[in-house]
């Protein structure tokens, strides 16, 4: 089933987010220095969580897995991936809109791994067919979710 998800459903989600990223800080000591935004839904996410944790730098990483609504043969990066060490933002916050297959989400935590930060992802939504788990997601579904930021 397609569920809409509005402006307002993103702000709350965001702000929720934000709280709960706050409060690792003080928990785990995990403190984001950067936010990385999966494009192409992951980057309003990213930019507005950036707002709410008062964090400036802002990095996207552009993968495909889909074509449209149809699933594409597996997951790649399209452009260079834009963090490499030595770098001082070591602390990474992945912000992407869904967790559906979770292809994307461990090709982006391969490449963080593999090049030695530490990180943490955060999702809107979840849905339990992914392989991986985010650190923190909004809501777990089996529902087709369409953002407000899609045209169809």
């Amino acid at each position: 089933m397609k569920v809409k998800y509005s402006w307002q459903d993103l702000e709350r989600d965001c702000q929720d987010l934000a709280a709960r990223i706050l409060a690792l800080r003080v928990e785990e000591g995990f403190d984001p220095s950067i936010v990385l935004g999966v494009a192409r839904g992951g980057l309003i996410p990213a930019v507005l969580l950036a707002r709410l944790l008062d964090l400036r730098p802002v990095a996207s990483v552009s993968c495909a897995g889909y074509d449209g609504d149809r699933k594409a043969g597996g997951v790649t990066l399209v452009l260079p991936f834009p963090l490499t060490p030595p770098c001082e933002h070591s602390h990474v916050l992945v912000v992407d809109d869904v967790a559906d297959t979770g292809e994307t989400l461990a090709l982006v935590q391969q490449e963080l791994l593999r090049r030695h930060f530490q990180f943490r992802a955060v999702t809107l939504h979840y849905k339990p067919q992914s392989k991986v788990l985010p650190y923190l997601y909004c809501w777990k579904t089996t529902d087709w979710i369409v953002y407000p930021w899609e045209v169809e």
